[in-house]
């Protein structure tokens, strides 16, 4: 059933190995991917690699994998309610397809001194 993936920290270690495997993944491949990262200004060659390598059809994987990299910077709760704000729309408007799946996998460290 297609719909909408939603991955944050798309291009850490473990978010390129989602991304290959969603792209490895026929029924996953189907869907729309909504990939986050910190900056979207900032290069990611890694996953920039993977999409390009992974949205071209093949014999093992037919079909294009559609995709939108995103930015999300969860030290600013401000960004975290925009990319929210921004994909509901999308999908109340049917611009994107219904959520299927949300993997929350990007993290935030602070360095603020705890008492």
């Amino acid at each position: 059933m297609p719909g909408t993936i939603v991955l944050t920290g798309a291009n850490g270690g473990l978010g390129t190995a989602m991304v290959s495997r969603i792209l490895a993944t026929p029924s996953f491949r189907s869907c729309h991917g909504v990939y986050t990262v910190r900056n979207t200004s900032r290069p990611t060659p890694a996953l920039d690699g993977i999409l390009q390598r992974g949205t071209l059809p093949s014999q093992s994987t037919p079909g294009a994998h559609s995709y939108d990299k995103l930015s999300l910077d969860l030290s600013s709760l401000a960004s975290a309610w925009e990319l929210a704000s921004n994909i509901n729309e999308r999908v109340a408007t049917g611009q994107l397809p219904p959520i299927r799946a949300i993997i929350l996998n990007a993290a935030c460290e602070e360095f603020q001194k705890q008492t």
